[in-house]
């Protein structure tokens, strides 16, 4: 158990590598190669992950082991891991927690950043995207560092309460400096550490869900978390988008940039919000299996 944060980390770190890639290296293909050539090459290169996945599953190590715990079907084990999330308040509160760091994360970094870069301070898209890659550069630090912070269970409920209140700090920080227009540099520093303490927090949720799961369901109790984390990037993204256009409906520069400071404004506030639920998490030092 006290090895699970070190190696979800290290995951996350190879993982977040491609929300790098996203921002500016992917701006550089996309205008020196074109749109269509890039996701042909994409879709290639998951084509060609998939079929890996496929011929070398003959030797996964729970396969190989004769594990039958973790083949029960898809369903049983959505069910099961849905029927858990319902029945614990630790996992529902984490899952707020969870869902509303990631979604507004998502809805920043994946979305509107480079175009609230360039609203705001009037640079070109990839000076903008360079700054906007800072964020999940921070990430990527974070998850590295997360591996190796608190990894003991009794330490868990002090990580996840640490990085996310500084996370919801850094999120007050980044608005104001984007909505000062302060020196570039500023937010840009600052979405670094936002994106560190992200990070950091993801670690140490992933270890505290298999901390609370029985013995051979931390893959199916993850999943079914993992659903309703994606779920609030959806409505973060899809909220933000409608909110941006609605406020900067008189149209002009200056009304996109009060649309983003309006916006985010808002979605600062829910991440502060959220922070309602640390007081009320139990210690995940308790025997595995415990959700209640």
């Amino acid at each position: 158990r006290d090895k699970y944060s070190f190696f979800s980390g290290i995951t996350y770190t190879l993982g977040n590598f491609g929300a790098v890639i996203s921002v500016a290296p992917l701006a550089f293909a996309l205008d020196r190669f074109g749109r269509r050539n890039v996701f042909i090459l994409l879709a290639v290169l998951n084509f060609v992950l998939a079929a890996s996945l496929i011929i070398l599953r003959r030797r996964d190590p729970v396969t190989t082991a004769g594990n039958t715990t973790e083949r029960s079907s898809f369903i049983d084990n959505l069910k099961d891991s849905f029927r858990k999330i319902f029945k614990s308040r630790r996992l529902k509160l984490m899952l707020i927690l969870w869902g509303t760091s990631f979604g507004s994360l998502m809805a920043l970094q994946g979305l509107w950043a480079v175009t609230w870069y360039q609203s705001a301070y009037g640079v070109s898209y990839g000076t903008a995207s360079l700054w906007s890659t800072l964020i999940s550069i921070g990430v990527m630090v974070g998850n590295f560092a997360g591996a190796y912070i608190a990894r003991p269970a009794r330490l868990r409920l002090t990580a996840i309460i640490v990085s996310c209140v500084s996370y919801g700090a850094a999120w007050i920080v980044f608005w104001l400096s984007m909505k000062s227009q302060l020196p570039i540099p500023v937010p840009g520093i600052v979405g670094f550490f936002l994106g560190f303490c992200a990070g950091v927090t993801y670690d140490h949720l992933t270890a505290g869900v298999n901390d609370l799961a029985m013995k051979g369901r931390g893959g199916s109790l993850f999943g079914g978390m993992n659903l309703f984390t994606f779920i609030s990037v959806i409505i973060f993204q899809s909220g933000t988008g409608f909110l941006v256009q609605r406020f900067s409906s008189s149209g002009g520069a200056e009304a996109q940039i009060r649309a983003f400071n309006s916006t985010f404004g808002i979605v600062t506030l829910l991440v502060i919000i959220s922070l309602v639920a640390l007081p009320f998490l139990k210690s995940f030092s308790e025997q595995r299996g415990d959700v209640l």
